[in-house]
C-alpha cells in the first residue's frame, strides 16, 4: 500500500533528508487522495518533541502521493526497548512520552488509529517519537470493511471499533496504546497465547477477552519470545518479570483494552496518570486500593524515610529504657538504704529494752565514757 524512501531535497541552497512515504495510486482514489493530502497539512500544526514532524505532502507526476516526514535515527520502539535492555520503568516511561504526544495531537482533534510498533520509535538520545498521524483513517475508507481491507490493522494492534468498521475516536488510541504496553511487557501481543492460533478466525480473535500481562507471563514463560523480553527487562525469566509487573499494572494495562470504548480511560491523561502513579508506588485509578496496599505502597515510596523513623524511635526506646532502669536502680538502692536503716534502729531499740533503758539515756552513757566519739 505504501513503501518509504530514505530521500533529500535541496531549497535554496539547503539539503534536507527526509523520510519519503509514496501512497500507491491504486489504493487511494480522487477524492480520499484529496482528503488525505488535506489532512496531511493540517498536521503541520502538531509540534511536539515527540512526534515525528510532518514536512510536505503533494502528488508526484506519476500519480502517487507523496509525505515527506522528519527522519528520525532510531528503530521500533519494542526492538530499541530489548536492545537497550530497558527495565519495565523504562518501558512505562517511553508509554507516558507517547500518551504525551497523543494529549498533544487529541488537543488539535487529530488522532491516530494506527499506534504499533512499526509508527512508535525511539531515537538515538533514547526519545521516543511518533510517526504517521491520520494516515490509517483516511485510507481505510480506499476498501470495504472486508478481509482484503482488513489487512491495513494488524489485529493485536487494532482496536475493536476498527475491526468492527464503527467510529474511531480517541478511545481507539488508548487502547492500541494498552496493547503496545502489552507487547513491552510481554513480549508478545495480547492476542498471542496458549490456546489462540495465529490462524483462528478473525471474529473469534475481535471477540477475546485480554488476559493480565503477568499471568501471560507465567502461563507462557517457556516461549522464546517471552523468556527473551523478559532478559532483556533485566530479569532471569519471565517468572521473576511478572512479580514486578504487579496488579496496578495488569489493571492499567486492562482497562486500556476493554472492548467497550466507554469502558476505558477517559482520555490519554488519565492513562498517564497511572502509569506515573505506578512509577511512583501510589494507587492507580484502574484498581481499587484497600487499607493494606496503601500502606505497603506508602511504605515503598517513603522507604528511607521510613527506615530513619523507625531507626530514631529505636534509640528513643533505647535511651528511655536506660533512664528507666537507672531511676529504677537508684530507686531501689534508696530504699535497700532505708531498709538498712530501719534494720539497726529497730536493733537498737530492742537492745535498749532488754537492759531497761531508754536509747537517749544509752548513749549519754556512751558518749560520757568515750569523749571522743561525740566529736
Amino acid at each position: 500500500m505504501a513503501e518509504v524512501y530514505r530521500a533529500s531535497r535541496a531549497f535554496d541552497g539547503f539539503a534536507q533528508v527526509v523520510a519519503l512515504k509514496l501512497v500507491r495510486p491504486d489504493k487511494v482514489g480522487g477524492n480520499l487522495r484529496e482528503r488525505l493530502l488535506s489532512e496531511q497539512r493540517a498536521l503541520v500544526r502538531l509540534e511536539h518533541p515527540n512526534i515525528a514532524r510532518f514536512l510536505d505532502a503533494g502528488i508526484a507526476a506519476d500519480g502517487n502521493v507523496y509525505l515527506a516526514m522528519e527522519l528520525v535515527d532510531g528503530g521500533p520502539v519494542v526492538e530499541q526497548a530489548n536492545t537497550r535492555r530497558a527495565d519495565p520503568a523504562t518501558r512505562v516511561r517511553w508509554i507516558i512520552a507517547l500518551c504525551d504526544a497523543l494529549e498533544h495531537a487529541h488537543s488539535q482533534l487529530v488522532v491516530h488509529c494506527d499506534i504499533k510498533p512499526s509508527n512508535v520509535l525511539v531515537d538515538r538520545d533514547g526519545r521516543l517519537r511518533l510517526l504517521d498521524f491520520g494516515i490509517a483513517s483516511v485510507l481505510n475508507e480506499a476498501e470495504p470493511a472486508s478481509s482484503a481491507g482488513l489487512k491495513l490493522f494488524t489485529p493485536d494492534c487494532a482496536a475493536p471499533e476498527q475491526l468492527g468498521g464503527e467510529p474511531v475516536g480517541t478511545a481507539t488510541d488508548v487502547f492500541q496504546t494498552g496493547a503496545l504496553l502489552y507487547r513491552l511487557l510481554v513480549g508478545l501481543p495480547w492476542l498471542r497465547r496458549p490456546g489462540l492460533e495465529a490462524g483462528d478466525d478473525l471474529a473469534a480473535a475481535l471477540h477475546a477477552s485480554p488476559i493480565a500481562p503477568s499471568r501471560h507471563l507465567r502461563t507462557a514463560a517457556d516461549d522464546p519470545q517471552v523468556r527473551a523480553n523478559a532478559v532483556a527487562c533485566g530479569f532471569a525469566d519471565a517468572t521473576a518479570l511478572a512479580r514486578k509487573v504487579d496488579a496496578r499494572l495488569d489493571a492499567i494495562v486492562l482497562k486500556c483494552l476493554a472492548r467497550a470504548p466507554a469502558a476505558r480511560y477517559a482520555n490519554v491523561a488519565s492513562l498517564r496518570a497511572d502509569l506515573q502513579a505506578w512509577l511512583q508506588h501510589r494507587p492507580v485509578s484502574a484498581l481499587a486500593a484497600g487499607r493494606g496496599t496503601r500502606t505497603r505502597l506508602w511504605l515503598r515510596r517513603n522507604g528511607r524515610e521510613a527506615a530513619v523513623a523507625v531507626a530514631g524511635l529505636a534509640c528513643l526506646a533505647l535511651v528511655s529504657a536506660v533512664y528507666v532502669h537507672r531511676v529504677t536502680e537508684e530507686r531501689d538502692a534508696k530504699a535497700r538504704e532505708l531498709q538498712r536503716a530501719g534494720r539497726r534502729w529497730r536493733d537498737s531499740w530492742v537492745a535498749c529494752s532488754r537492759a531497761g533503758q531508754s536509747l537517749p539515756a544509752r548513749r549519754q552513757r556512751e558518749r560520757a565514757a568515750d569523749p571522743g566519739a561525740g566529736r
